[in-house]
């Protein structure tokens, strides 16, 4: 009961306006509609509040996604895929494109190629992954197109129409790796000091697991130090 007071005269400001938008929706819709927006309300989480000594953020990284300028259409959207478990479970003899210089371009378009694919690899200036990814390329004839920028997206019937530089391209698919981004929550307030960052998250250039793992120790190590002072 102590608890269940403590929570309500925390977070009292939030209960009253969560009840009063379900009340507003009770008002002035059906019930049936009243009650799939009080289900689907998107902003749900924001009424909630979570309290800790310190916290820990292992929210790794999202990739970076192609401008929306570059898109005709928002149908392309369904036919740009950003990792490769997005695709089809089925996508065998197709074109597909994949637009990246490093690792992970050219891995998934090797990953792709022996799937039975006519793959192509569109590179803005120079290739920068391992000598033999770019070995491996060259032996299962996958075309590296370089300097090679994306200039619109579009569709053509149930194909995706890529408009580039060095010429334009008729694709089943297409697959985006361009880079990543540190996936960070927003935290409303917090004590720096008792914020610890894990993983990708603080070291988004080295995301080897030997590093994962040797970081999770010591920040294992830091909020215990921090607990127990």
């Amino acid at each position: 009961n102590n608890t269940i007071k403590q929570y309500i005269d925390l977070n009292f400001d939030l209960i009253l306006e969560y009840l009063i938008m379900i009340l507003f929706c009770l008002l002035f819709s059906r019930c049936s509609k009243a009650l799939k927006c009080f289900l689907n309300f998107e902003d749900f989480e924001r009424f909630l509040r979570y309290y800790a000594k310190c916290v820990l953020i292992a929210t790794g990284t999202k990739p970076k996604l192609l401008d929306d300028k570059l898109f005709f259409n928002k149908s392309v959207i369904d036919k740009i895929y950003y990792h490769i478990t997005e695709l089809p479970a089925n996508i065998i003899d197709k074109q597909v494109a994949v637009i990246g210089c490093g690792d992970v371009a050219f891995d998934y378009a090797l990953s792709l190629k022996k799937l039975g694919n006519n793959v192509k690899i569109l590179v803005r200036n120079k290739p920068k992954c391992l000598d033999l990814l770019s070995r491996m390329v060259l032996d299962y004839n996958i075309e590296v197109i370089e300097n090679s920028e994306v200039q619109n997206i579009s569709t053509k019937g149930d194909k995706l129409l890529l408009y580039t530089n060095n010429g334009d391209f008729m694709l089943d698919n297409l697959v985006v790796a361009i880079g990543r981004k540190k996936n960070m929550i927003n935290l409303v307030s917090f004590n720096p000091n008792s914020c610890f960052l894990i993983g990708d998250l603080s070291n988004i250039n080295y995301r080897q697991i030997s590093i994962a793992t040797g970081d999770a120790l010591k920040r294992a190590m830091d909020i215990e130090k921090y607990l127990t002072n």
